[in-house]
């Protein structure tokens, strides 16, 4: 039961940091600066292995096989952050397609 449960968490702990994740790719999504650019992918792996060793110290803190509680993170994390990617994506295509409509004039 300790280990469904340390899954459970680990899967939940996933899909946050996928969508923070997300959240700091949609802040730079209108940065022209490489700079800038390379500090958020760089902040999104750095949460992303803050994220597994999390997981990873709570299964030894808890004394739970630590496998199946990194699966489950990693799930979590690479599922739904290609679901929250899709998503901005849409979002953002429909943003060009009205922009496009438009004559390039953002108010219409």
């Amino acid at each position: 039961m300790k280990l469904i449960s340390m899954c459970a968490a680990a899967l939940l702990l996933g899909v946050l940091v996928a969508f923070i994740n997300s959240r700091l790719s949609r802040s730079a999504l209108g940065k022209t600066s490489v700079t800038a650019i390379m500090a958020v992918n760089f902040a999104r792996l750095l949460l992303d292995a803050l994220c597994l060793g999390v997981v990873y110290g709570a299964c030894r803190l808890l004394e739970v096989k630590f496998i199946a509680p990194l699966i489950a993170a990693a799930l979590g994390l690479s599922v739904c952050g290609l679901l929250f990617l899709k998503l901005m994506t849409d979002k953002n295509n429909k943003t060009d397609a009205v922009d496009t409509e438009n004559g390039g004039d953002m108010l219409g």
